[in-house]
């Protein structure tokens, strides 16, 4: 009888215990659901015009010329030279989305979030003046990783201020020419290239949703160069030997819409 009573009480125990671990996993994964839905935005952002962006300077060894053979009068040699290489382009309009975690929520008008404000250009890309060589093509596409502080309007779901601002810095991976006019045939390959970047937002009311004009910027290390993209040096208005710097750079004043809010 004591044996019977015995296991019993061990399996009204287990169960018990079994149903406690059951309701409090639930009750975990149902704070962990409701902490995700509480601090995960989503934007919008659209650009008009104020989309400028620029690669780096690279120097690349092409064909210039050809010379005799002095072996064979009847054939010639490719001449090859290191020229400047750098491409830019203003987009006529870019969209994009930006996904947001605030993962630090200091009140609920101050928050620390990481976004990622991705962008989709519609503009063509071309060298950057006439004295370097350029990728020709049309479109671009802006992904840059960001830790931010908001404060004020927009920082949280549960903010009532009229205004607010954000702040943040981070990197950007950014390609240009993304459908390429010239194909597989032009000189240098196009590629992506990635560089520090820094934004600031103004938050406010639009009927009854947060919203934000925003400013990225973002810029590369300085290259020099003195030579033109046919290898001949460069010069001033009186023949003197002169060099030119160049650096990448990304520019980009945003509207921005939250779509959860």
């Amino acid at each position: 009888m004591i044996r019977n009573n015995l296991i019993k009480s061990l399996v009204i125990c287990f169960a018990l215990s079994s149903a406690n671990y059951s309701f409090s996993q639930k009750t975990a994964s149902t704070k962990k659901n409701v902490a995700w839905e509480e601090n995960f935005y989503l934007a919008f952002n659209t650009t008009s015009y104020l989309d400028i962006i620029k690669t780096p300077l690279r120097m690349v060894d092409i064909v210039v010329g050809t010379d005799l053979d002095p072996n064979d009068p009847n054939k010639v040699i490719p001449r090859y030279a290191k020229v400047p290489y750098q491409s830019a382009t203003i987009n006529l309009f870019s969209i994009g989305l930006e996904p947001r975690y605030n993962f630090h929520v200091l009140n609920d008008d101050a928050a620390f979030a990481v976004s990622i404000p991705t962008a989709i250009g519609i503009g063509a890309t071309s060298s950057v003046d006439e004295t370097v060589l350029g990728t020709t093509g049309f479109g671009s596409i802006q992904v840059p990783l960001m830790l931010k502080f908001y404060l004020g309007n927009g920082s949280t779901y549960k903010s009532e201020k009229d205004y607010g601002i954000s702040i943040g810095g981070g990197v950007e991976y950014d390609k240009l020419g993304l459908l390429n006019v010239a194909g597989e045939s032009e000189i240098v390959k196009n590629k992506g290239f990635v560089l520090p970047v820094a934004s600031f937002g103004i938050h406010f009311w639009r009927n009854n949703s947060p919203v934000e004009i925003n400013l990225k910027y973002g810029q590369g290390s300085i290259e020099e160069y003195d030579s033109d993209k046919y290898g001949a040096s460069l010069r001033d208005q009186f023949g003197n030997l002169v060099s030119r710097n160049a650096r990448s750079s990304s520019f980009r004043i945003s509207f921005v819409t939250l779509l959860n809010y």
